[in-house]
């Protein structure tokens, strides 16, 4: 992530980090999936919206895919936001924008795991309110 684009997301998660700020802030996110056993990879394109208010992330990456994925907040702090829902867990870090979401399917003797990096969605003229 370049100079620049690293201060914007530093920002953005600032500017809402503690303060709760109603708004939602919206993420896009690119990187890697793999399912396991095979640890067949491929890449992966998708979004993510944060609301601190709510405590909840919504998004297109989670095992029951596009768009039911919605995970409950577990934690917040000023450096990562940890969250979960069934048999997913994830983990955004707020410095960097790296996300790691990780799928355990019961009763299947497999796993799915994003990798990606995530920063804000760009702002189409207007007034932005995301989902």
């Amino acid at each position: 992530m370049s100079k620049i684009g690293l201060m914007a997301f530093a920002t953005a998660f600032l500017l809402t980090g503690f303060s709760y700020a109603a708004e939602k802030i919206a993420f896009t996110c690119s990187g890697t999936m793999s399912i396991r056993p095979n640890a067949a990879k491929s890449a992966v394109n998708t979004s993510l919206v944060i609301d601190l208010d709510n405590g909840v992330v919504t998004g297109d990456i989670g095992w029951c895919g596009s768009p039911c994925s919605f995970f409950s907040m577990t934690q917040v702090t000023e450096t990562r936001i940890e969250f979960e829902a069934q048999n997913e867990q994830g983990i955004m870090d707020r410095t960097t924008g790296s996300l790691s979401v990780t799928d355990e399917v019961d009763g299947y003797e497999r796993w799915t795991m994003y990798d990606a990096t995530c920063k804000p969605a760009e702002k189409s003229g207007g007034s932005y309110h995301p989902g």
